[in-house]
């Protein structure tokens, strides 16, 4: 069979372009479109690793996953070591979910015409059909990704009350495992809760103080307070966490959320520590 350079570049150019796209569906993270084309076009020169002499597996393993860091570097940045790996395996997990696909669809549909050398896969279909089959998986990823996320929040948010002098301001919180956040002053959970919605206990004027925190993208410190009453409703009962400080966002969460609480927060509700109070 014979493999055109400009075919076999640009079929594999459109095919990382949604592979990086389902990337940043997975994360639900926008990325500047000429770093995604820049990734894809990076990738889809490296499809041109077909030329070389033969290489095994174990080498053709290793090409593919210095591509892979290759991509996820121009497309995604370094911003530190967990962001980029992350980035890197979720990259590497689509391409081989995007693999498995292809050649299903091979065994299925019997098709002869395409070669695979040095870990590179040729078709020699129509780019235009390639390309739209490339599209669907990438549908696909997208959906699930999507319908996953919102199982999870229907199961993971909560309706909290936070109550402080003559205030009280009820806010949906989502349950973040990654959200580890302690107060070192008081060393208590801290619950981050958007500025915007704390505006009628930010008139009472509460004490706040600084603590640091620190994410997989950034570090830096926000505002806090320590709120008179924290309560999680949950049908015709309000839990109370005696023991919380509330962290003060000043970006916005998310239309289904205005709050992120601790696991730890919610594994308190299981012990002794927390009072059950009737809701009024």
């Amino acid at each position: 069979m014979i493999v055109y350079a400009d075919v076999l570049v640009f079929i594999n150019t459109i095919i990382t372009y949604f592979l990086l796209l389902s990337v940043c569906a997975v994360f639900k993270k926008r990325v500047k479109t000429f770093r995604l084309i820049l990734g894809a076009v990076f990738g889809g020169f490296c499809s041109l690793t077909i030329f070389l002499p033969p290489i095994n597996f174990l080498l053709q393993v290793v090409v593919k996953v210095i591509i892979c860091c290759g991509i996820s570097f121009i497309t995604f940045s370094f911003k530190n070591k967990i962001y980029f790996l992350k980035r890197c395996g979720v990259l590497l997990a689509v391409t081989f979910v995007f693999g498995g696909l292809v050649l299903t669809l091979i065994s299925v549909f019997d098709i002869k015409s395409f070669a695979y050398f040095n870990g590179v896969a040729y078709f020699d279909i129509s780019p235009i059909v390639l390309v739209m089959s490339t599209a669907v998986c990438y549908l696909a990823i997208t959906l699930f990704y999507k319908f996953k996320a919102k199982t999870v929040e229907e199961k993971l948010i909560f309706e909290c009350e936070i109550v402080f002098k003559n205030a009280v301001v009820k806010v949906n919180a989502v349950n973040d495992t990654g959200n580890s956040l302690l107060d070192p002053f008081f060393n208590s959970p801290v619950a981050i809760v958007e500025k915007q919605r704390l505006q009628n206990i930010l008139l009472c004027k509460p004490k706040t103080y600084l603590i640091p925190i620190k994410s997989v993208e950034k570090s830096g410190v926000i505002n806090a307070f320590r709120p008179d009453g924290f309560f999680i409703i949950n049908g015709k009962e309000r839990r109370k966490v005696d023991d919380i400080t509330i962290g003060i966002s000043n970006q916005k969460l998310a239309k289904q959320f205005g709050a992120i609480i601790s696991p730890k927060i919610l594994e308190e509700l299981k012990e002794e520590s927390l009072c059950l109070v009737s809701k009024k």
